[in-house]
């Protein structure tokens, strides 16, 4: 009888190799329940806990310094409680994935990558519809437009929400392609680092984004970060071009706060554009 998993079967579940170090034990004690096996599940976290633990000491101190805050101060927010609960606001998935593909469009917006996710559209279309399926229920049901960004004209967000969002009800829903294929291009990028490090990127995203009910660049910040550093291959052209498009962005932010200052009706207060 077969008491440890196969490279084989390993390899039909997943091809990161991490991954399959993970699952062996457990797959192990599936096909065959023995006591040698139990052991080898037990060693393994047993494996985590001497040796992964210092690893992570650092991390670990912060989230507990986190979790201190969290009792301290009652909650996450500081300030309006009010203005700041949470919400399933799935949408700020897509608008990340357009701030994305905005920000490395170097890398993510080449003839090559749109040529790939055409193929793979026409090789799939199954999942295609699944997909728009849901991308269309999720901004049906969970947009949400916060006060604050209908009320505060000092962001880029407001302009883009007024000018866009709200010109025509079906624009929410027109820019489904758009998001579909940011999905698709992060991905691609993504699963060459290994399936787990990229489910454990979209599942921190999930948890950093979808519970905020407003619309800020500031909070796309970070998990872009976190993805342009798992990009690998990058070319001179690509660096120079993601530069320029970086120095473009601040050139004309930095124009607007200096230079375009304006007075809010009634109070007649000046009032700066920022981001």
């Amino acid at each position: 009888m077969q008491t440890v998993a196969r490279t084989e079967d390993l390899k039909k579940i997943t091809d990161d190799k991490d991954l399959q170090v993970l699952l062996s034990p457990f797959l192990s004690l599936l096909r065959n329940p023995t006591k040698s096996n139990l052991r080898r599940v037990a060693g393994f976290f047993l494996g985590v806990l001497v040796e992964g633990v210092p690893r992570i000491l650092g991390y670990l101190t912060v989230m507990a310094g986190f979790l201190a805050f969290l009792i301290h101060n009652k909650g996450i927010v500081v300030g309006d409680r009010s203005a700041h609960q949470a919400s399933l606001h799935i949408p700020q998935l897509f608008y990340f994935t357009a701030f994305t593909l905005f920000f490395a469009s170097p890398y993510l917006i080449t003839p090559t990558k749109v040529k790939a996710f055409f193929l793979d559209c026409l090789h799939r279309p199954v999942r295609v519809v699944i997909a728009v399926g849901a991308i269309t229920a999720a901004i049906a049901n969970f947009t949400y437009a916060h006060p604050y960004l209908l009320a505060d004209n000092r962001h880029y967000t407001f302009y883009i929400w007024n000018r866009l969002f709200q010109r025509h009800h079906l624009v929410k829903y027109a820019l489904t392609p758009v998001y579909l294929y940011g999905f698709w291009a992060m991905w691609d990028e993504l699963r060459q680092r290994g399936v787990l490090r990229m489910l454990l990127f979209f599942a921190a995203c999930c948890a950093v984004l979808v519970p905020q009910q407003l619309l800020e660049f500031r909070y796309f910040i970070l998990p872009y970060l976190l993805f342009r550093i798992q990009l690998q291959k990058s070319s001179a052209s690509q660096v120079v071009m993601e530069f320029l498009l970086y120095q473009a962005v601040n050139a004309v932010t930095l124009w607007l706060f200096l230079y375009k200052p304006f007075k809010t009706p009634g109070t007649g207060e000046l009032q700066h554009f920022m981001w």
